[in-house]
């Protein structure tokens, strides 16, 4: 039957794309969110930066998931599909949420890399819980002295959203040191989903 070819040809496909890694949902305040997991060993939590996903992580599963656990979940906030269902994102949403992540995995120490924005989770993730992190790295950081000295909201403009295109070309100018080439069509759709609402 030609659909049963067709199947078969998706399945060796996403077989193909994931290789080992699995898909799995976990549930937060009524919602189940999706994570990417792979091996075994010491656990390794990837959490992607503003506008992206966990399938950024994809590659780099591959490459070390022959000796570590690598959880990789979609960001509530900073992934454009998922957002809080108790309204906007706030650091403390994004903590608790991280926690209880952490604690629905049953990982008692794990070692955490952020990619540019999520840096910022990261850093406040450990701040208030030095006891469950190993070891943290930050992929591609922001210019911490403009964040220091009040020159970037950071958090503080994701919370309180944008109002122009020109906002969320600021944002990312200053969260990378060499920011990447974003189609316009992906900044109009954070400005949908960031949108300030006034």
């Amino acid at each position: 039957m030609p659909w049963s070819t067709d199947l078969s040809k998706i399945v060796n496909y996403a077989a193909t794309y994931l290789g080992d890694i699995k898909e799995k949902n976990f549930p937060y305040k009524g919602m189940p969110l999706k994570f990417f997991e792979a091996g075994h060993g010491e656990p390794i939590i990837c959490l992607h930066t503003m506008g992206g996903t966990k399938a950024y992580w994809r590659t780099f599963m591959h490459s070390i998931s022959k000796h570590y656990h690598v959880i990789c979940p979609d960001v509530p906030s900073l992934s454009l599909r998922i957002g809080f269902p108790d309204g906007q994102p706030t650091k403390t949403k994004l903590l608790e949420w991280l926690s209880q992540f952490i604690h629905l995995q049953k990982l008692e120490k794990v070692n955490l890399v952020c990619h540019s924005s999520a840096g910022l989770l990261g850093a406040n993730f450990i701040s208030a819980n030095v006891d469950l992190v190993n070891s943290f790295t930050w992929v591609n950081p922001p210019d911490l002295e403009r964040i220091r000295s009040g020159d970037v909201q950071a958090w503080e403009q994701i919370k309180n959203g944008f109002n122009s295109i020109d906002q969320i070309d600021q944002y990312f100018e200053n969260c990378f040191y060499s920011p990447p080439k974003i189609p316009d069509i992906f900044k109009r759709r954070i400005l949908k989903t960031y949108g300030r609402s006034e």
